[in-house]
């Protein structure tokens, strides 16, 4: 956030080496003019002891200059000289000079405020007096975000142009905005203003998005603009066709009655049509059966149910199998399942994984959750 504080007056400084120009060359008093829409406090009134004022802003919006006005009083027997006007950020800065304010006057400080961050605002500034103690004021206030966009997550179905329905409203009743999506996979287009000023936009995935792999779950960015100025949010997309099967490597428990049996266990994810999903081992190896056991749901608001399978033909020979999951004939999750424990390809391909996420959670900024590679 920046915050700027300016006194009433400012006066513009000149070459020591034109002191003796005429008067009419001479810098002015320039006073500072402020805009119609400042927000002005009640006096502030100090009578040059240590003292604590509280001065509250209805709303702020985000990355939004507001001009704020305070009058301070000087309602001691004195006059009270400002020495210094200490903000409590690295992010603010205060433009001021040394200030008389004499005993019984009023002199206006102006603040410029331009919050970042979406919420709650408080913010310290400290003035302090080269002959009283220091006057400290809070300037507290919600920062409110420019838009309203929902909902912030939405299931789509590739290739279903009417799409879901994404409202937008704006906060500050600002009108003719533009609304586009910065990832080429979502589609954002215009459909009606309601009543209320909330405009109504349809979202859809594109045709060519990939339906057929692992769940396809994205932050699309969704860029509005407005008088020039760019305001992002993040919507998160969530292929309705895609199916996830986790993890991708398993390994299997041989049945220790039965070496012709090995059982394991997958987590399968699907917004829609999981019914509809057909499991087969790819490629058998000397007639190997899939059979299912059992299916165990993961919540009612959750998209995972545990499915646990059986292996049955002759596994004695046989290191590791795929496993794959068909709708409309068409792989949509695999598996690789290993019947030995201490295979040094599956732990390889573990660490490779671990390593992959790895790299991904950097390039996000979210190092806190790496995994060890080991």
């Amino acid at each position: 956030m920046l915050l700027l504080v300016v006194v009433s007056e400012i006066t513009h400084s000149q070459d020591a080496d034109q002191s003796d120009a005429s008067d009419s060359r001479k810098a002015k008093p320039v006073r500072f003019v402020p805009p119609s829409d400042m927000v002005e406090f009640k006096t502030v009134e100090t009578a040059g002891t240590e003292e604590f004022h509280r001065l509250k802003v209805p709303r702020l919006q985000a990355s939004q200059e507001k001009v704020l006005g305070i009058p301070i009083k000087n309602v001691s027997g004195q006059s009270l000289t400002v020495s210094n006007i200490n903000l409590g950020c690295g992010c603010m800065t205060a433009i001021s000079k040394k200030l008389e304010i004499d005993s019984g006057e009023t002199t206006m400080l102006y603040l410029r405020v331009t919050p970042k961050e979406v919420g709650r605002f408080a913010e310290r500034m400290t003035i302090s007096f080269e002959n009283a103690s220091s006057a400290t004021c809070v300037i507290e206030s919600v920062v409110h975000s420019a838009f309203e966009i929902t909902p912030n997550t939405m299931v789509l179905v590739p290739g279903r142009e009417k799409g879901s329905e994404l409202s937008i409203t704006s906060e500050f009743a600002h009108t003719g905005f533009q609304v586009r999506s910065m990832d080429p996979r979502l589609t954002v287009k215009f459909d009606r203003q309601k009543k209320d000023g909330t405009h109504v936009y349809r979202c859809w995935l594109g045709k060519d998005t990939d339906k057929d792999k692992s769940l396809d779950e994205f932050v699309a960015p969704i860029n509005i603009e407005y008088l020039k100025r760019s305001y992002e949010y993040k919507l998160q997309v969530k292929n309705a066709f895609a199916v996830k099967v986790q993890p991708s490597i398993v390994f299997a428990n041989r049945d220790k009655q039965n070496s012709e049996v090995a059982k394991f266990h997958v987590l399968i994810g699907c917004w829609t049509g999981r019914d509809d999903l057909i499991c087969r081992v790819a490629e058998p190896k000397n007639r190997i059966d899939l059979q299912e056991i059992e299916r165990k749901p993961l919540g009612e608001s959750s998209i995972f149910e545990q499915v646990s399978f059986a292996l049955e033909g002759d596994l004695e020979n046989i290191d590791d199998v795929t496993i794959n999951w068909f709708r409309d004939n068409q792989i949509v999750g695999t598996c690789n399942v290993f019947l030995d424990s201490q295979s040094e390809v599956a732990i390889a391909q573990i660490r490779e994984k671990r390593r992959e996420r790895n790299r991904q959670l950097i390039e996000q900024g979210n190092a806190e959750s790496l995994q060890p590679a080991e």
